[in-house]
């Protein structure tokens, strides 16, 4: 049985979309006008926010994110295939476990097909200790980890601009790309 990994923020949802327009709203309130570009996963580095303001906007809108998220355009159908293809779908996150009654609830009301939810910032250890075969995330750290372990797919934006395609490390951009190298892969691996 084949068993996929994925993170939700940035690659099953828009995180990164409703981040940028909550950033837009806490900014205005500290006359802050500058427009968030994706170029620094770090958000509090990028606008030079104190610790107390980053602070202040996590427990403003972390939560407002997570519930009105939504998935990613092709997200919900590829994954559906995938899942119907008997492949075992395993949800990897680094939300806080307080977030997980949440987190099932918006895979639920989306529709989002799974076998097991893992709520870890260790994705790299969950990945071999799961004997997850492939893994989708777009946190530079966690693909450059995980690529260790096993073959990642990266889901492409401005703050992971400077990863490198490896052998061990492909590049999309949608949900029809991720889809198309996880069937490549698991062909792959059929005839080795």
């Amino acid at each position: 049985m084949f068993r996929l990994g994925l993170d939700i923020d940035g690659c099953i949802n828009d995180f990164n979309k409703i981040i940028c327009k909550y950033i837009a709203i806490f900014n205005e309130g500290y006359g802050i006008n500058k427009d968030f570009d994706l170029s620094d996963y770090h958000i509090q580095r990028y606008f030079g926010w104190t610790e107390c303001m980053n602070s202040e906007f996590w427990a403003k809108f972390y939560k407002q994110a997570l519930i009105n998220t939504m998935p990613q355009q092709g997200a919900v159908q590829a994954i559906s295939l995938l899942k119907n293809s008997n492949i075992e779908i395993y949800i990897v996150t680094a939300r806080d476990e307080q977030y997980r009654e949440l987190t099932s609830q918006w895979l639920n009301t989306h529709g989002i097909m799974y076998d097991k939810l893992i709520m870890s910032k260790y994705k790299a250890a969950v990945c071999v200790e799961n004997d997850i075969d492939l893994m989708v995330d777009d946190e530079t750290e966690n693909c450059i980890t995980i690529s260790k372990h096993i073959p990642v797919i990266c889901m492409s934006y401005p703050y992971n601009d400077h990863l490198e395609r490896s052998h061990n490390i492909k590049r999309v951009t949608n949900w029809v790309e991720i889809y198309n190298e996880i069937t490549c892969h698991i062909k792959q691996r059929q005839v080795v």
